[in-house]
């Protein structure tokens, strides 16, 4: 009689196990599943922004509270502030995403490029600027991925 409990007992650790282990394979199947997922929504991201504009494609991939980290200056925190900075007159940025990584939940991601930028220099003047950026993206509740950080840097 004394081997009906620890039968019972081998039984439920092996059950937890499969089931520890069907949840460990179900986070790297998001993983995996969210990398093609990020550089597809990265390079839609760009095509928003050559089709409608910065302003509105940075609005519109932002996490409500997402922020830009330009260099050399201050973050730009939340959707509006994020709008009305990149909504300048003139200027067209391109990027092209070259790799992506996710967490192993499938929660955060990031991508990483090299872009583009054109536009009036201080003076007015038209500038060319090139570098590389980083996007951190975060997969929100109804599964869509929004950026929470933004930052590049300019080629010297």
């Amino acid at each position: 009689m004394k081997l009906l409990p620890f039968a019972l007992l081998m039984a439920s650790l092996m059950l937890a196990g499969g089931c520890a282990s069907s949840r460990k394979e179900a986070e790297r199947q998001r993983a995996v599943t969210a990398v093609p997922l990020l550089l597809e929504t990265d390079r839609t991201f760009n095509r928003h922004a050559q089709e409608r504009g910065l302003g509105d494609a940075f609005a519109t991939f932002a996490a409500p509270n997402g922020m830009l980290l330009p260099p050399g200056g201050p973050p730009v925190i939340g959707i509006e502030a994020i709008r009305r900075e990149m909504s300048g007159p003139g200027a067209s940025l391109v990027w092209q995403p070259l790799h992506a990584e996710a967490s192993r939940d499938g929660s955060l991601g990031w991508t990483w490029g090299t872009y583009e930028f054109r536009g009036p220099g201080p003076a007015g003047q038209p500038q060319i600027r090139t570098g590389k950026y980083l996007t951190v993206w975060r997969r929100m509740v109804d599964g869509s991925w929004k950026f929470a950080a933004d930052l590049s840097n300019q080629a010297p």
